[in-house]
């Protein structure tokens, strides 16, 4: 965890002193970072982001949800930093992106799971999609239902 609050940092700060979509202030150092995407990534992005921003003062870093697909179609408009994403980005997304000028960087910074813990007495041994198309889940004797994990994602520009 610590080598993954570590690479954030650096690439944040790298970010903040390249990048050409960071906003810059014309009557001030202070350089403006901008993080949008996955509520599931978030929390943690905004805990990175405060811990950054308290150790260099001149840095601001805006981090909002939004899902996803929010964050990723915001890196392909070219109008924020750092893309947060629970899922892959897509071959058509990376395409518009390229198209419109931006190199999307992935890092995995986590992985992401759900868990439903039930009674080993519960009669239930599976569960379904909302769908119910397909199994979501599988039962696991005596722990409960554990959903197949995911890997969290950061997409830089």
């Amino acid at each position: 965890m610590k080598r993954i609050l570590i690479f954030f940092l650096l690439s944040s700060f790298i970010i903040a002193s390249c990048s050409s979509s960071s906003q810059f202030s014309s009557d001030s150092s202070t350089k403006y970072i901008e993080n949008k995407g996955s509520d599931t990534i978030v929390n943690l992005a905004l805990a990175w982001a405060e811990r950054y921003q308290n150790e260099h003062a001149d840095v601001r870093i805006s981090v909002i949800g939004g899902g996803s697909g929010t964050g990723i179609a915001a890196l392909i408009n070219n109008t924020v930093d750092i893309a947060s994403a629970s899922r892959s980005i897509k071959e058509e997304e990376i395409e518009a992106a390229k198209a419109n000028g931006v190199e999307p960087v992935e890092h995995v910074i986590a992985r992401d799971a759900i868990a439903v813990i039930v009674n080993p007495k519960n009669p239930v041994s599976a569960a379904r999609s909302p769908t119910g198309t397909k199994s979501a889940a599988k039962i696991v004797p005596s722990c409960g239902f554990h959903a197949r994990p995911t890997l969290a994602r950061m997409f830089i520009f």
